[in-house]
């Protein structure tokens, strides 16, 4: 590839290209893959999604809710691999997990509910607390007569004759 570079350096993306393969190099090992008995393509993959999946999934008129597909998906490779007892024990063992946490989360919204009941009810029948009217701290209380005396200056007339 690098000497294809070299000698076509006039052709644009040729050096992009060939640091993406460069990246790639330790994925590419191709030889030893097939020496240790694995698939090179995608098309296996792509054929036992078409096997598994979509022959029990995309039957005629059949209908899935998003939320039963995963755990169906689950079980059938479980089956399609021979390994039914290990992921049915693993599936029970988290439907009972699930259940135990729906059970304590509904447990947990009744106390709630029953609490807010207790506390309202509380508060509606306890007695009134006695009014106590709040006393102003910033104007002083007045405790003398209500009006200035007859010999007040205040009472004086302002241009009165002596």
């Amino acid at each position: 590839m690098r000497g294809l570079q070299a000698a076509h350096a006039e052709v644009d993306g040729v050096a992009e290209k060939l640091a993406y393969l460069e990246k790639r190099e330790a994925h590419m090992q191709y030889p030893s893959y097939r020496e240790q008995g694995w698939p090179i393509g995608s098309g296996s993959v792509e054929s036992g999604n078409k096997v598994v999946m979509q022959a029990r999934l995309k039957g005629a008129g059949m209908h899935w809710a998003p939320s039963h597909v995963n755990p169906l998906l689950s079980l059938r490779s479980a089956e399609c691999n021979q390994r039914w007892e290990e992921s049915w024990q693993q599936s029970s063992a988290h439907r009972r997990a699930q259940r135990l946490q729906t059970r304590v989360d509904r447990a947990e919204h009744r106390m709630c509910v029953i609490y807010r009941g207790l506390l309202w009810w509380r508060l509606r029948t306890r007695p009134p607390k006695p009014f106590k009217p709040a006393r102003s701290l910033s104007a002083p209380q007045h405790t003398g007569p209500p009006r200035p005396a007859s010999t007040h200056p205040w009472r004086r007339r302002f241009l009165a004759k002596k």
